[in-house]
């Protein structure tokens, strides 16, 4: 009788068991904690975006730091990266520039290939600066224009510095002019940020009355500061020189 009993006992516990086991994968793994739990609403909220430029490093719209200060609008004004007439490189003559008007909205195309304002493109905030030069005085007049413009954060500058070099590839076939010639774009080798700058020469058939125009931009940051020079044919200090471009690099010493 009692092997009887130990028997059925057996059987029990063996029953007991099989009866208890889950067949599904899912028992293997073990146990999620109740505080890893995902909240359904994590799927809503945006993550930090980040970019090889910015990349292990601190974003230079903020001294906080946070990445979702990036996406916040500057609080600069753009006036403390004007140009004063001293910085701008002298021409052939070597006339002094004079500082004509500055006003807080950019609203026009800078440069012949430009197509659109820098506030068509994205930016937040503008300011615009124009200077004059004795060159020639009415006969031959030259001029310079700077636009200083924040953007939301440096990804929406990185992409607007991209619409101007797109503009300058198209720029041969939108120039209407008898005589249209674009320079290369160049990279300019600044201590801080990214700056790229060309010449452009278009006009008449004849040489004498030919615009001479050169163009920079500089992004650091959020920020991008576009400088143009223009002059008729010969009012550069040679045959090669661009005002615009020695400007952005003193601009780009003065940022970094």
């Amino acid at each position: 009788m009692l092997r009887v009993l130990a028997v059925s006992s057996l059987a029990l516990v063996l029953l007991a068991g099989c009866g208890a086991e889950d067949p599904s994968p899912e028992a293997a793994l073990p146990a999620v904690p109740r505080t890893a739990t995902a909240d359904p609403s994590d799927s809503a909220r945006p993550t930090p975006e980040t970019t090889p430029e910015t990349a292990g490093t601190t974003p230079d719209t903020t001294p906080s730091g946070s990445p979702l200060a990036r996406r916040q609008a500057p609080t600069g004004d753009g006036r403390a990266l004007l140009l004063d007439p001293d910085d701008l490189p002298l021409l052939a003559d070597a006339q002094p520039w004079v500082t004509t008007a500055t006003t807080p909205e950019d609203k026009e195309a800078v440069g012949i290939c430009q197509r659109a304002s820098l506030t068509d493109i994205g930016a937040v905030r503008t300011v615009r600066r124009t200077f004059a030069n004795g060159h020639g005085e009415t006969r031959r007049p030259a001029g310079a224009v700077q636009v200083v413009a924040d953007f939301a954060d440096p990804r929406s500058a990185t992409r607007a510095l991209r619409v101007l070099e797109s503009w300058w590839r198209d720029c041969a076939e939108h120039v209407d002019q008898p005589h249209r010639r674009i320079a290369a774009l160049r990279t300019v080798d600044v201590p801080a940020g990214t700056a790229r700058a060309y010449r452009a020469t278009y006009g008449p058939r004849a040489r004498a009355a030919r615009h001479l125009e050169g163009m920079a931009f500089l992004r650091h940051g959020a920020t991008i500061t576009v400088v143009r020079v223009e002059a008729h044919a010969g009012g550069f200090a040679g045959p090669r020189a661009n005002p615009a471009r020695g400007a952005v690099r003193h601009l780009a010493r003065r940022v970094g």
